[in-house]
């Protein structure tokens, strides 16, 4: 078995130390023979940086690294270029200034290595130089790679007008840079969000997105296919030891362990013939032998949790369908859509594409509506339970304890403390962004109890009372919760809102006793005879009263 590129390794390092890689020779051959500059974006520790640094030394010229791969057999010229490599991921760009003095430094210190002489003060100047005199020295164009090209902006979404004028620094030297063009034999731009992008997706020079471009689906990640040729010889050896972790029963075979993989991990799709897995999580899968979260633990983006604090709900509830491209592409800064941000940053996936005839003044079109979905188990439940997290201002040690203190009180029937977990829960979110609509509640309780660790099922849509959903518990009992919400009124008074809270919950259990749970949550009658029943009562969205019924309202 070949050794695992478990950290960010280079790709000569990969290649000469003859280590696990996939190759993707064949996307860059249609890429550089097909665009001048283009750009791709993807979520982060997806192989963006691989994919560069291959670029990077297919155009050093050296064929002998190249033996093997696809590449080798399409025809290509390994014919020596100048590369220019640059990773905007500064560690201070906390005022405009500092970002121009960081590129200007960059360039000069290019320019020193190539003995190239550079005489401004300002970065486009610098660039018009730089670019110039090494076509004049090699005789050939200038190859440009930028990596992570709007860091400088995604670190201060918080700070929008900071983040602005950092965009603007950003957009002024990508739009010199196409005006160096007659310099240029390629240009590769790398990041994970739309921000900072004007000059690169627009205007007579724009860079060509392949992000959404089928044909580059698989450029990073691994595919279907991938996955199965790489990985083959390590299934046997991963499955006999989640056999003796007793996670597989100890007839359990290739088939089952590959289709356990793909559902904790697959998922991801641009619209290639086939979905594509996080590389950084399949790499330390296999390397741990061991089912267990990787990417989100991995880092997050600072944009996430600030749209968390702002619009917790938004991001817990996503609407996930309805999105036409043009919203996809669209990333304002001081207005971002939750989905887009989330889709750029791999915490959705496409589920889906469908087409509608809009009216336009001069004859129809049809337009395309996306929807989304989480990609797989590993982020949902990663993502959930870091927006709740973030909701609570918890550690994800302290998140960790009151996990286990939930799981207590569901054991011991303590509905006093299951009521003040989601009073906080609440009062966390309401005053941030207040919602008045039951169905609301039901969602946030439901991914509440889902981030403490607990299997949870949610009744079928249009079959009952779509404010219930069944919790399973770690010994496989099942609890089912009813959520009963009602607004205030200013003529309520305190013994108004007990009473209403009281009846409330008498009225959830005599409505948990009708018809139709069975066939909603998929229980057969032995598993309604010994179904909890907790019941949950909101008033004026924080003041929370719960009880767990005495018996069965099924017995």
């Amino acid at each position: 078995m070949k050794k695992l590129p478990l950290t960010d390794q280079p790709f000569r390092q990969i290649i000469s130390e003859d280590k696990l890689y996939a190759d993707k020779t064949d996307y860059i051959f249609e890429m550089i023979n097909n665009f001048k500059s283009c750009f791709l974006l993807r979520p982060r520790r997806f192989g963006k940086t691989l994919l560069l640094d291959t670029i990077d030394q297919l155009f050093s010229g050296d064929k002998d690294l190249f033996k093997g791969l696809k590449i080798a057999s399409l025809g290509y010229e390994f014919k020596k270029h100048p590369v220019i490599r640059l990773t905007m991921n500064y560690a201070e760009t906390s005022n405009p200034d500092n970002l121009k003095k960081y590129i200007v430094a960059d360039l000069t210190k290019v320019a020193q290595n190539e003995d190239v002489k550079v005489t401004s003060k300002f970065y486009d100047k610098i660039l018009n130089q730089l670019l110039e005199g090494l076509s004049k020295k090699y005789g050939a164009g200038v190859v440009f790679l930028i990596d992570e090209y709007n860091a400088s902006v995604s670190t201060y979404t918080n700070e929008p007008d900071l983040a602005q004028a950092n965009a603007k620094v950003l957009n002024n030297f990508y739009s010199a840079l196409k005006n160096n063009d007659k310099y240029l034999r390629f240009v590769f731009v790398t990041g994970i969000t739309r921000f900072a992008s004007t000059s690169l997706d627009s205007g007579p020079n724009k860079f060509q997105d392949l992000s959404l471009a089928p044909r580059y689906a698989g450029s990073c990640g691994f595919t279907i296919s991938e996955f199965d040729f790489l990985f083959a010889d390590r299934m046997k050896e991963t499955l006999e030891n989640l056999i003796t972790r007793g996670y597989f029963k100890s007839n359990a075979n290739i088939s089952d362990l590959r289709e356990k993989i793909l559902s904790w991990y697959d998922g991801y799709d641009w619209f290639g013939p086939e979905r594509v897995l996080n590389p950084y999580t399949i790499l330390n899968f296999f390397y741990a032998k061991n089912f267990d979260v990787y990417w989100p633990l991995s880092g997050k983006p600072n944009h996430i949790s600030t749209l968390i604090q702002e619009r917790p709900i938004d991001l817990i509830q996503p609407k996930l369908d309805g999105y036409t491209l043009e919203r996809i592409k669209k990333a304002e800064l001081g207005g971002l859509e939750a989905v887009p941000i989330l889709f750029h940053t791999g915490y959705l996936a496409i589920d889906n594409l469908k087409w509608d005839t809009v009216k336009k003044e001069q004859e129809d079109e049809r337009e395309g509506r996306y929807s989304f979905r989480f990609p797989n188990w590993e982020v949902e439940t990663s993502y959930i339970e870091y927006c709740l997290q973030t909701v609570f201002q918890l550690s994800r040690v302290d998140f960790r304890k009151l996990r286990m203190q939930l799981s207590k009180a569901f054991a011991e029937n303590d509905a006093k403390f299951i009521a003040r977990f989601i009073g906080y829960l609440l009062s966390n979110i309401m005053h941030r962004q207040p919602i008045s609509e039951e169905r609301y509640y039901h969602s946030l309780v439901q991914a509440s109890f889902a981030a403490a660790g607990f299997e949870t099922i949610g009744g079928q849509a249009g079959s009952i009372d779509q404010t219930s959903f069944v919790i399973i518990l770690p010994n496989k009992q099942r609890v089912i919760v009813e959520i009963k919400y009602r607004s205030v009124k200013s003529e309520d008074k305190t013994e108004d809102i007990d009473n209403y809270l009281d009846s409330a919950l008498k009225e959830a259990v005599r409505a948990m006793a009708t018809k139709g749970y069975a066939e909603s949550f998929k229980l057969n009658v032995k598993s309604l005879k010994s179904l909890k029943a907790l019941v949950v009562a909101i008033y004026d969205r924080v003041n929370v009263k719960a009880f767990f019924a005495p018996k069965s309202p099924f017995e």
